[in-house]
């Protein structure tokens, strides 16, 4: 039927239950013995009986679902009740101190006030775990409301700001207007202190980067190794060169060494003293053949460790007192590392192989010859045409 379960449906099935416990004491409703009618319909338990026992299954359903919804309704209500915003000065510290600054009395109405409504609602947070419905149950007390305190310091403040506007001249609101425009960047740029910060740690890297890179360029750099050369591996090669040009017997030339630096590397130019041309243009054939051998062995004289050398002709174009000169310059290196002489040149060989005898320095010579119509045979010794001179000694 319409309308079954709502309130009106309660209340005739509630005094139906409440006539059955009279009638039939000590019997759960609806009572199946002692004579047993409904007490609605007054029909036997035939009929009235269980009709009632589906009332009772319908009701005790209904009031189970009820029951659910309001235990959902009070747990949302105290979630938001728990949730709400009452902590004026802690969610605002910096407002409460300036109102604080300007009146104490409302600062400390303010946390009274808002001490009670904590009081409060701690108080209706509690009462929710148990009933007092015996003992009677009361809120504690507001504290007296600060609205109208507030609303007079506002009124003030903004009284004070109209008498402060119009006392004050436009130049100084304009001055004042900057200064608040940039308090106001302040803060916009305050937001994003890190993101700036590292902007400018990046531009203090990339000043630093470029300083070093002005300071490790390569024109430094070529500066101090020329010092340094002329300070230290010049000289000490000038006079290893001098050395080197007596022994081969072009002493008389008067060379030096002319530092030239180029990306930071330095290379070294040999030039004549007291002449502007190259000293391809003023020396001998015979002569530059002499500084040229004479340069490579003061380099090879400076160099670390003592490699084996290789000479291709070395005697070319030098007359036959040079050559000697060579040959002994050649057989006292030999005492020091191993050298391998190329020549075609058979006096040469002969005049070496005396030096290193006179040295005690070893020597073996290595040549080529045709055999039948095959070129470039190696013969131990040294050739036939050389044994005569060696038979006469």
């Amino acid at each position: 039927m319409p309308g079954t379960g709502e309130s009106l449906w309660k209340l005739l099935f509630e005094a139906a239950q409440r006539f059955s416990a009279e009638a039939y004491p000590g019997q759960p409703f609806p009572a199946k013995t002692g004579g047993f009618v409904c007490p609605l319909c007054q029909q036997g338990p035939a009929d009235g009986g269980a009709r009632l026992q589906l009332f009772a299954d319908f009701v005790a359903q209904a009031g189970a679902a009820e029951a659910r919804r309001a235990a959902d309704t009070l747990a949302e209500t105290l979630r938001k009740i728990a949730a709400a915003p009452l902590g004026f000065a802690q969610a605002d510290p910096a407002l409460h101190q300036e109102i604080g600054r300007l009146s104490p009395e409302l600062a400390l109405g303010l946390e009274r006030f808002e001490s009670s409504l904590l009081a409060r609602r701690a108080a209706m947070v509690e009462r929710t775990g148990g009933s007092d419905a015996e003992t009677g149950f009361s809120l504690p007390p507001l504290a007296a409301s600060p609205l109208a305190a507030l609303a007079g310091l506002r009124a003030r403040l903004e009284a004070e700001i109209s008498a402060l506007e119009r006392v004050s001249d436009s130049s100084q609101k304009a001055v004042l207007r900057l200064e608040l425009g940039e308090l106001r960047s302040r803060l916009d740029l305050a937001d994003c202190a890190g993101a700036v910060d590292a902007f400018l740690g990046r531009l203090r890297q990339r000043s630093v980067l470029a300083e070093c890179k002005r300071l490790l360029g390569t024109q430094r750099i070529s500066d101090r190794s020329k010092r340094f050369l002329a300070s230290r591996l010049s000289e000490t090669l000038r006079r290893t060169l001098d050395a080197e040009l007596g022994y081969l017997g072009v002493g008389h030339i008067r060379a030096r060494l002319k530092e030239k630096a180029q990306r930071g590397r330095i290379r070294l130019k040999l030039v004549l003293e007291a002449a502007e041309a190259s000293p391809g243009a003023i020396l001998s054939e015979g002569e530059q053949r002499a500084v040229a051998l004479a340069s490579f062995f003061a380099e090879q004289s400076l160099a670390p460790g003592l490699p084996a050398l290789v000479l291709d002709d070395p005697v070319a174009s030098l007359d036959h007192l040079r050559r000697g000169l060579v040959a002994k310059r050649i057989s006292s290196e030999g005492r020091r590392r191993q050298l391998i002489v190329l020549t075609h040149d058979r006096d040469f060989v002969e005049q070496l192989r005396q030096e290193a005898e006179e040295r005690g320095v070893a020597f073996e010579c290595r040549y080529l010859e045709w055999e039948g119509k095959k070129p470039g045979n190696v013969r131990i010794g040294l050739p036939w045409e050389l044994l005569p001179a060696l038979s006469k000694l």
